[in-house]
């Protein structure tokens, strides 16, 4: 509410974290919305130096808070996750401007969500972006980079296959992934993959072949995880949701009406030189 000048106003708690460190800057952004509180803490170092933090504390009764740290599966020293934060009904914003997934210092915004009253299925899909996929080429904690070295071999036992029957690559090994470089241009894939080749032949920063090999893995591991793989899901006790790729968008893109399903072939399509992508 306002304070009109003429109400009293009393402090009835105070909100700390419990991994609180000193230099943190807890609080240095904060929002509410109905009975939650979301907090940053850029300055937090819990996934290295000044890798930041942000915070939901929601309200159980009385002046009770229940604290969540909520952080990211790429987070990594110097993102300053926190630095921004921003709150509305179940979803949660924030802002990590020194994120490098698309070169040094680009930033991302992370979306977090809480879904209710959803027993047996999954909250979240563990998708990443081509910045989570690439970003890392180290296992730590629970990053991508784990996640890939586990199960890659198991959902892609023939390597993963972007392009058309005609041209296409093939990447046998997570190490192959990890050899390509994100940004550039989006474009089909060279004469030099006609009848196949390998990541020697894609030396070119080529945006399409980094995002179309991220959106794979997505829907590749969300299968596999079904049976074979680990859990490509936060927070599942079940698999009733359907699968990744029969997902309809509805973003009033070009793409709305599509599934993932369509959208993967038809990028693969583009790539492999189709003429009537």
């Amino acid at each position: 509410g306002r304070n009109l000048g003429y109400l009293s106003w009393t402090q009835t708690s105070k909100l700390v974290a419990g991994d609180q460190d000193q230099m943190d800057l807890f609080g240095n952004v904060v929002d509410i919305h109905n009975s939650a509180i979301a907090v940053g803490a850029m300055y937090a170092s819990p996934d290295g130096w000044c890798s930041g933090g942000a915070y939901l504390f929601q309200n159980t009764v009385g002046d009770n808070w229940a604290q969540t740290r909520l952080s990211t599966v790429d987070n990594t020293q110097r993102d300053y996750l926190g630095i921004s934060v921003a709150l509305y009904g179940d979803y949660m914003i924030a802002g990590a401007t020194g994120d490098d997934d698309m070169g040094l210092h680009s930033g991302s915004a992370y979306i977090y969500s809480v879904a209710t009253n959803i027993v047996g299925s999954c909250r979240a899909k563990r998708t990443q972006t081509q910045g989570g996929w690439f970003g890392a080429t180290k296992c730590r904690g629970s990053n991508p980079a784990c996640y890939l070295l586990d199960n890659f071999a198991t959902a892609f036992p023939n390597g993963l296959v972007i392009g058309s029957a005609t041209r296409f690559a093939t990447f046998s090994t997570v190490e192959e992934l990890w050899q390509l470089s994100k940004g550039g241009a989006a474009e089909g894939l060279p004469a030099s993959c006609d009848g196949g080749c390998t990541v020697e032949a894609l030396a070119k920063k080529n945006n399409l072949v980094t995002q179309t090999i991220a959106l794979a893995l997505n829907v590749g591991f969300d299968s596999c995880s079904r049976g074979g793989c680990t859990s490509f899901c936060e927070n599942c006790s079940g698999y009733s949701n359907p699968l990744l790729s029969s997902h309809i968008l509805n973003d009033s893109s070009n793409c709305t009406g599509m599934s993932v399903g369509q959208i993967l072939a038809e990028a693969n399509c583009v790539l492999g030189g189709g003429s009537d992508c």
